[in-house]
């Protein structure tokens, strides 16, 4: 009886369980220099957490003259290490 090879199979992780997620971020709402760190994907740091995303205050004042801006955003940007970080990695202190 002869066996037939099955092709390898190759298992990504969607970061949706504990042991493949993301590692979190922690930002501490009262230090200004880590406030200043993370910024929307705009480059803006007037931003405040919601229940499901962050708004940003100054992309919410760009909005009011150009509708193709939205102050509603799903990450953040780190300019301390150049990465995006998703709103599901942020964890605010």
């Amino acid at each position: 009886m002869s066996r037939t090879r099955r092709p390898a199979v190759r298992l990504e992780a969607d970061g949706s369980s504990q042991a493949d997620a993301p590692p979190r971020v922690v930002i501490d709402s009262t230090d200004p220099l880590d406030r200043r760190r993370y910024r929307c994907p705009n480059g803006h740091v007037r931003f405040e957490p919601t229940n499901s995303h962050v708004f940003c205050r100054s992309c919410a004042d760009a909005a009011k003259h150009d509708d193709s801006v939205s102050p509603d955003h799903y990450e953040l940007f780190d300019a301390k290490t150049g990465e995006a970080v998703a709103w599901s990695q942020v964890e605010w202190r």
